[in-house]
């Protein structure tokens, strides 16, 4: 018999950039759309049985799903690079009330058994200048890992490596982490990891991969990204789709 589908609801990594060009007196605006999320997309493309669902960050304060039953439908939650108040709030703010909170709805879906995972960047955790937000809210609760009230973010120019990576667990067993040009980040998100979570590997002294239990969901935060700039050689890393396919996929209860 074949195994059901497993759906997967991925919201961030997109940004659009505008700019200003000027030539003494005169000049020009300009700008577009970035997708970042084709790195992640295309290595859960590799597995057959999961749908990706992608909720760009500038469209999730419209169709972030704000219903239990909406959230209903996916076996797991990805956030990657999308602050709390982009899913927080809605297009309509001078509605009131505006609608559900979708952060306790998502604590909600995850207790219930839903697969939470966050992965860093700028708008991840506490993220740059701290605008993320992730820090005392009802996400962060479900969470393995504590969030910096503040800007959380370590660049490392020179690069880091992962190390410790703890090889017993579906996640990580049997990947190449011996890879030989190997893993270089070029940043990450500095957290601590919770009490009752276990850490499946380290930057230095910092977890990089932590993974938990949130009632009946399981939870986990990779500090480092998942596309340009902070993923760095992992991208060519010849473990990267089997890898997030294997984080989706335990989150899902499925390995």
């Amino acid at each position: 018999m074949a195994e059901p589908k497993l759906y997967v609801l991925y919201a961030g990594d997109g940004e659009t950039i505008n700019y200003l060009v000027t030539k003494g007196l005169n000049f020009y605006m300009g700008g577009g759309y970035q997708d970042e999320s084709m790195f992640l997309k295309g290595a859960l493309a590799t597995d057959p049985d999961i749908e990706v669902v992608h909720v760009k960050p500038g469209e999730s304060l419209e169709t972030f799903p704000n219903t239990p039953e909406q959230l209903s439908v996916f076996d797991v939650v990805l956030l990657s690079d999308i602050g709390a108040d982009s899913i927080l709030f809605y297009m309509d703010r001078d509605k009131v009330p505006m609608g559900p909170n979708r952060l306790k709805l998502l604590a909600q879906w995850c207790r219930d058994g839903g697969g939470l995972g966050m992965i860093g960047g700028w708008s991840s955790f506490g993220g740059w200048g701290g605008q993320a937000r992730w820090h005392d809210t009802p996400v962060e609760q479900c969470l393995p890992v504590e969030i910096k009230d503040g800007d959380d973010r370590v660049e490392t120019p020179e690069g880091i490596s992962p190390g410790g990576i703890d090889e017993d667990h579906p996640v990580t067993q049997g990947l190449p982490w011996d890879w030989e040009e190997g893993i270089i980040h070029l940043g990450y998100n500095r957290f601590k990891a919770g009490p009752d979570a276990r850490v499946l590997g380290m930057l230095e002294h910092d977890p990089l991969l932590v993974v938990g239990q949130c009632e009946k969901g399981r939870t986990l935060a990779f500090a480092t990204d998942c596309a340009p700039h902070w993923a760095g050689s992992m991208l060519r890393w010849p473990g990267y789709p089997k890898f997030w396919v294997r984080v989706v996929r335990w989150l899902a209860g499925r390995i």
